[in-house]
């Protein structure tokens, strides 16, 4: 196995414990793995998650369309990637915050959707919504599923890294006592099954 072969490349990674890692591939080689994390072998970077050649099952190129930009996305089951995907053609500037609206584009279409995603992703997978206060007050939400952390509205704080670590878990009680937010919610689960009616539709 040339890991070399998929530097810089978007591929689909799975271990040798059955797990599986998609991403752009970032390869390092036997001396700087050693020199950097103690291990003489190539290894691959694939967002946070660092994998030694030894631990990789099978590595393949896939489509660049299909790689997902959000915070946990290498890690996270296909159905979330594609949830993912989905939501992006769903998000409009009426499921945006009334007060980050302005700024909302179909270029950035995860801003000011946090809340009602993480509740409707809940909906649909279970799990637990956490959120990372914001400096500005407030928080901003995401999801746990299992051993696994992804916030799905990631990207509209671009190169900013959020800290994840320790949040306080969030209620739809307490969110969803805001009417606007509840009727955004709402709007957004339509738009949602519109989308998914539509891809089913066509195949």
């Amino acid at each position: 196995m040339e890991l070399f072969a998929y530097d810089y490349k978007p591929v689909r990674l799975i271990t040798t414990d059955g797990e599986t890692f998609e991403g752009l591939a970032d390869v390092y080689s036997a001396e700087f793995s050693l020199h950097e994390f103690g291990r003489e072998e190539d290894s691959v970077r694939l967002g946070c998650y660092q994998i030694f050649k030894s631990q990789i099952l099978s590595i393949e190129e896939i489509d660049p369309a299909l790689l997902c930009g959000f915070w946990g996305a290498e890690r996270a089951p296909e159905e979330i990637r594609q949830l993912y995907r989905d939501l992006k053609k769903a998000w409009c500037a009426e499921t945006c915050a009334p007060r980050l609206r302005p700024g909302w584009s179909p270029d950035n279409p995860s801003l000011g959707q946090c809340s009602i995603t993480a509740f409707l992703t809940q909906d649909l997978f279970g799990g637990k919504v956490f959120g990372v206060p914001l400096p500005e007050g407030g928080v901003h939400c995401f999801n746990e599923l299992g051993d696994h952390s992804f916030d799905l509205a990631s990207e509209q704080f671009g190169d900013e890294e959020l800290d994840y670590w320790d949040c306080p878990e969030q209620f739809r009680e307490d969110h969803f006592a805001d009417a606007d937010k509840r009727a955004r919610y709402e709007l957004l689960k339509r738009r949602l099954a519109e989308v998914r009616a539509k891809e089913d539709a066509s195949c």
